[in-house]
């Protein structure tokens, strides 16, 4: 029978908040939070790997609703402007929650469908009919790269010199929203 005040999503938040925290999310570390022995977790989730999902799950979702959020109705370079900005305020705010999420979350079928409403939102707003529009996937590429590329040095200290990595950070926008690379021709 179920601990009293234990289920699923219980788990899933316990693991999520030692995630952000920096912790490691194992069953054991879940287990030891929750006051239970690890066993009594598999009466929620059926395994470590299903619970990494689940808490992929939840942070991926977090980071679209707050891009798409971010973009809204707006266009092409002002969507492309938005869409860096979410990115990297969101990684800045909470770069543990940003670390759970895989670098490719199309692998993991849970993942896929965020993943592609996020694709296909982008996509929209820069001018296509959808991912799958000539070019679209490339611009996305582009896009998404040159956001995380800068946020992962930022958040491993990779900017060293006394330079005002937020100058460096506008410039990137400035660059990367008006290129011609984003958009259909």
């Amino acid at each position: 029978m179920p601990r009293a005040g234990l289920n699923r999503e219980r788990v899933v938040d316990i693991a999520l908040e030692l995630g952000r925290s920096g912790s490691p999310a194992s069953l054991g570390a879940v287990a030891r939070v929750a006051g239970v022995k690890t066993p009594s977790l598999y009466k929620h989730v059926a395994s470590a790997s299903e619970l990494s999902s689940l808490v992929a799950e939840r942070a991926l979702t977090q980071f679209a609703d707050a891009l798409t959020l971010a973009v809204g109705d707006a266009q092409r370079t002002e969507a492309a402007r938005r869409f860096l900005h979410a990115y990297r305020s969101f990684a800045i705010s909470d770069p543990h929650l940003f670390s759970l999420i895989p670098l490719q979350p199309g692998n993991d079928p849970r993942l896929r469908p965020i993943a592609q409403r996020l694709m296909r939102s982008m996509a929209t707003a820069l001018g296509f009919t959808g991912p799958t529009a000539p070019g679209a996937l490339h611009a996305l590429r582009f896009l998404r790269s040159c956001a995380d590329g800068f946020v992962r040095l930022e958040l491993a200290g990779g900017f060293g010199e006394p330079i005002d990595v937020n100058e460096s950070w506008d410039r990137l926008v400035e660059a990367t929203s008006k290129s011609t690379l984003l958009y259909p021709a």
